[in-house]
């Protein structure tokens, strides 16, 4: 150990008569996780399509633009993330949350759609303000469900996180739900001094797109066609669509979305002149 490391060690070593250092460095009290610098990288870079939009949402709807770096945490920005337990999109939302509020079928299914999820993500994180009365709760109810973050302040009789978190509540409020404001306020603060923590990092540069109103049915083939071929930028921009829509088994009409960007629309429109309104 260095000299400074020793003396951390001396000041820590027999507080309240145990051994501090020994008793933070037991097993089940350190936990890690490998590669999060790369992933974040990446984030920041993948953020630059969708902040703009998303932070315009959230001042539309009186919340602060900060609550747009949950994406961080949720799904690092990967517009195709999804997963085990049903979670989809940037915002990871689960079937039962859509369930009513966007539209889920064989065609399409806007959890993955970077807008349409953000509007609903802004009315779940404001429903959970006006439910809990606080941001590091309503936050904490984005990932545990507010009902259960309200039963957990009934139960404890506190709305302070840090105490909520101590109570020792086991599996049902998880290492996953109490760590969560933790980890936003992590990736907040590291995107916001990027250049801090990794100089010459870049944004890429925003998503400016439009839908398309389709006169009669097309199949994916189509689009892809009018992407110049790239099946890979194509589903970029529409990845609300489903594997039967990306298979080419079902047809997409006006009602599915159509994601094209701005600059590419008159191209789009002529290469399907015989299609499109």
């Amino acid at each position: 150990l260095s000299d400074f490391d020793k003396n951390l060690r001396k000041l820590w070593e027999n507080q309240g008569g145990v051994s501090a250092m020994k008793q933070a460095a037991e097993i089940d009290r350190v936990r890690f996780q490998l590669g999060q610098s790369d992933r974040m990288k990446e984030a920041i870079f993948l953020s630059g399509r969708y902040l703009p939009m998303m932070e315009e949402i959230f001042k539309n709807a009186g919340l602060p633009i900060q609550l747009t770096r949950l994406v961080f945490v949720e799904s690092s920005f990967n517009v195709l993330a999804r997963s085990k337990v049903g979670a989809s999109g940037l915002w990871q939302i689960m079937p039962s949350a859509a369930r009513g509020r966007l539209k889920v079928n064989k065609v399409v299914d806007l959890r993955n759609h970077p807008q349409k999820a953000t509007e609903l993500a802004a009315k779940m994180l404001k429903f959970n303000f006006e439910m809990l009365g606080s941001w590091p709760l309503a936050v904490t109810g984005y990932n545990h469900g507010p009902y259960g973050v309200k039963r957990l302040v009934e139960r404890n009789k506190t709305r302070e996180l840090g105490e909520l978190i101590e109570t020792g509540e086991g599996r049902r409020f998880g290492f996953a739900s109490r760590n969560f404001y933790a980890s936003f306020l992590a990736a907040l603060e590291v995107e916001s001094k990027a250049g801090t923590y990794f100089p010459g990092i870049k944004q890429d540069i925003p998503f400016q797109f439009t839908h398309l109103q389709t006169k009669s049915p097309i199949f994916f083939k189509d689009l892809v066609e009018a992407f110049n071929g790239d099946r890979t930028l194509a589903q970029l921009y529409n990845p609300h669509l489903q594997r039967s829509a990306y298979r080419n088994l079902v047809p997409l009409d006006s009602k599915s979305y159509l994601v094209v960007p701005v600059e590419k629309k008159d191209e789009i429109h002529k290469t399907l002149e015989n299609t499109l309104a």
